[in-house]
C-alpha cells in the first residue's frame, strides 16, 4: 500500500490529481484515468462512486484508509481522488496488484 500511496502523492505533485467537484465532472466526461476512494468512506458514497465509475467505464480502486490517503496528498479528510494521467494510473494499478498477490 505504501508504494500505491507514494504514486498518488507523485500524481498530486505533478498536478495530475483531482478531488471534489472537478472529480465528479471528470468522471462524467471520462477525462479521468483512475478513481481512488477509501474503504472508510460512507457506504452511500462508495455505492454512488462505484455506480458512476461503472456507468461511465472509469477504473476505480479502493484503498484502506482516508488518513493515509490524506497524508499522501497533503490534505485533510480526503476520501476520494482521481488520477488524470494514464501512465501514473497504470502504475498504481500494477503496484496494487503486486501488493495483493
Amino acid at each position: 500500500m505504501n508504494e500505491t500511496l507514494a504514486l498518488i502523492g507523485i500524481a498530486r505533485k505533478a498536478n495530475k490529481l483531482l478531488y471534489g467537484d472537478k472529480l465528479n465532472k471528470s468522471i462524467k466526461t471520462r477525462s479521468i484515468s483512475l478513481v481512488v476512494f477509501t474503504d472508510d468512506a460512507s457506504e452511500r458514497s462508495k455505492k454512488h462512486l462505484i455506480s458512476q465509475c461503472e456507468y461511465y467505464q472509469v477504473t476505480y480502486l479502493i484503498v484502506d484508509s482516508s488518513l493515509a490517503l490524506s497524508r499522501a496528498i497533503g490534505k485533510e479528510n480526503i476520501k476520494v481522488v482521481g488520477i488524470t494521467d494514464e501512465g501514473i494510473a497504470a502504475r498504481i494499478l500494477k503496484t496494487k496488484r503486486n501488493e495483493v498477490g
